[in-house]
């Protein structure tokens, strides 16, 4: 996949979490780059509606390294149901070779 990476949208708690687990993940040389942004969730969870703050942890890395950090994020993430979506993206080729070099030394 040319010029193809993957990216991570996971929920956490707060700013905190997400920062612990993006170093957790850049530690072990499975993301390049992360992004953490605030959000307001409503969601259901047993048979009640949930309204409070979280942050959404985006992850970016190569393809081949998807597998590794997605396993890597369920077994970090506090959350008893984390959710972890994934999807790949294309990206210019001087950010591709940049990741490239980050992960791959």
């Amino acid at each position: 996949m040319k010029n193809k990476i993957t990216l991570f949208y996971v929920p956490c708690k707060n700013k905190e979490e997400a920062t612990r687990l993006a170093k957790i993940c850049i530690n072990n040389k499975l993301m390049a780059c992360s992004n953490i942004h605030p959000i307001d969730s409503i969601y259901l969870w047993e048979e009640k509606i949930v309204q409070e703050k979280e942050c959404i942890l985006m992850l970016k890395t190569l393809p081949s390294l998807s597998k590794k950090l997605k396993k890597l994020i369920q077994q970090e993430h506090p959350y008893e149901i984390p959710a972890i979506i994934s999807y790949d993206a294309s990206v210019n080729k001087e950010y591709m070779a940049w990741m490239k070099l980050a992960l791959e030394n």
